[in-house]
């Protein structure tokens, strides 16, 4: 029986796009979501750990060398459960970044 192949990176990519993904329930407080951000979307050193920041490094993702970029995001009730001050920004920013390589996909009821 042939072994299953392991991906070496956190994210899956193709030539053409890269796909990241963010489960609600593995983000229950906005650092969890600044991490998982960060590993899933390679994000620089200089990333912030910040709403402000998170924008910056949506509206670049320059370091990505797919041309094409999508994140999708699913248990949106349980995604920053613990921290719902922060919640309605942050999807916010997923909702209206301007970066035209970027597709943010919510998956699920939008607040629980």
């Amino acid at each position: 029986m042939k072994p299953i192949k392991r991906i070496k990176d956190p994210f899956f990519s193709t030539r053409k796009t890269r796909y990241a993904f963010i489960d609600g329930k593995a983000c229950s407080n906005i650092k969890m979501a600044y991490e998982k951000l960060e590993e899933q979307l390679s994000f620089p050193d200089y990333f912030g750990y910040n709403l402000d920041s998170l924008d910056e490094m949506l509206s670049d993702l320059s370091w990505i060398l797919q041309p094409r970029i999508r994140l999708i995001i699913f248990d949106i009730p349980s995604l920053l459960s613990k921290d719902l001050d922060n919640k309605e920004s942050f999807l916010d920013i997923m909702n209206e970044h301007q970066n035209k390589r970027l597709e943010v996909v919510l998956v699920g009821p939008r607040l629980a």
